[in-house]
C-alpha cells in the first residue's frame, strides 16, 4: 500500500510541512476520527496528505489516539516521501472511437 498514492484516502493539514523524509506531526479532530473509526486504519498503514501550500506527502501512522470526545482524537504521523507535484494525481483514461 505504501508504494500506490493515488488509491488512498487524501488528507489536509491546515499548516506548511516541512517535507523532511521523518518529519512527524498530527492530525486531530474530525480528520483523526475518520482516519480511525471510519477507515479503520492501523499503525503503520499509509494515508496522502497536502499541506496548505498543497504539497502532497505520503505519510505512514506512527500512533493513534482514541477519546470519548472526537476533538481529542488524534493520529501521529511521519512524512515517509513528497509526492513528485508533476505527476498527475487524477488517473487518465484515454481512448479512440473507431
Amino acid at each position: 500500500m505504501l508504494l500506490e498514492p493515488l488509491k488512498m484516502h487524501r488528507f489536509f493539514a491546515p499548516f506548511q510541512l516541512n517535507g523532511i523524509v521523518g518529519e512527524r506531526f498530527a492530525l486531530t479532530g474530525n480528520d483523526a476520527y475518520h482516519i480511525i473509526n471510519v477507515l479503520r486504519k492501523r499503525k503503520s498503514d499509509a494515508v496522502t496528505v497536502c499541506d496548505k501550500d498543497g504539497s502532497a506527502f505520503l505519510c505512514v501512522i506512527e500512533d493513534l489516539i482514541t477519546a470519548q470526545n472526537v476533538d481529542a482524537y488524534s493520529v501521529t504521523l511521519s512524512i515517509s516521501k513528497a509526492l513528485d507535484p508533476s505527476e498527475s494525481l487524477i488517473k487518465k483514461i484515454l481512448y479512440q472511437e473507431a
